[in-house]
């Protein structure tokens, strides 16, 4: 997957769904790999972070960081879902969406 295409990864366990675009459509595919292993492959990229303790997010595809009484969701572009962001990340994910690279 281009970095340009990769929307967000989700944990699960021992296995991680991978979510991004293809011809314009929301694909996922689940690796048998390990969250923080997808984040050591992705992560270089910089519009690429963690945002939460079971989720990485492409923030060039984020519509928009909505607040909710559990804490803040990602938005993602192409109705891929939303993401949440803990607040070990906030500020990160924040500082990313205002001053993106």
């Amino acid at each position: 997957v281009e970095p340009h295409n990769f929307l967000f990864a989700e944990s699960e366990g021992n296995y991680v769904n991978v979510h991004y675009l293809r011809r314009n459509e929301v694909k996922t595919t689940m690796l048998r790999s390990t969250i923080k292993d997808v984040a050591d492959a992705v992560c270089s990229c910089s519009n690429i972070l963690r945002c939460h303790r079971a989720f990485i997010a492409n923030m060039q595809q984020v519509h928009h960081l909505e607040g909710r009484s559990s804490g803040f969701m990602l938005v993602m572009n192409h109705q891929a879902g939303m993401v949440p962001v803990s607040k070990t990340y906030q500020q990160s994910v924040k500082t990313q969406l205002e001053c993106p690279s």
